[in-house]
């Protein structure tokens, strides 16, 4: 899965090194393209944006959904937790109490969430990772 950010400094290497100690990625790990640069009167307030695209882990990926639509649904209070099993498949558990409105109808809403975070996490990827909710 594919994030970006933007970043804003006086040089592009400071808004690259910036970005690399924010994210906690090393420099030659991040792809960025400048999107703006102006310069100020004599070199004086002068100001670069950067685009930074990062990959972040499948299973970090699936986390960040699920916790954000449990936020959107009221379960904030629920813990979640991602890993892969030995066959690389990303399996992810959600703990806490009244989790019904999670489960939905014969688990109808489980499985929709189960298939929206498989899609997210395998966005623009040529390999495709199965998710287990």
């Amino acid at each position: 899965m594919k994030k970006r950010e933007i970043f804003t400094a006086k040089t592009v290497e400071e808004a690259v090194q910036d970005a690399a100690t924010a994210l906690s990625v090393p420099v030659a790990d991040l792809n960025y393209t400048v999107v703006d640069e102006s310069r100020g009167f004599l070199g004086l307030g002068s100001e670069v944006k950067i685009e930074v695209t990062y990959d972040i882990a499948a299973e970090v990926g699936a986390r960040e959904f699920i916790e954000s639509v449990l936020y959107d649904m009221g379960l904030e209070a629920a813990r979640v937790e991602a890993f892969r099993n030995e066959d690389g498949d990303v399996v992810v558990t959600v703990k806490g109490e009244h989790l019904g409105a999670l489960i939905g109808r014969h688990g109808e809403v489980m499985d929709s969430l189960q298939y929206l975070t498989g899609l997210v996490i395998n966005r623009g990827k040529n390999d495709y990772t199965r998710v287990i909710l």
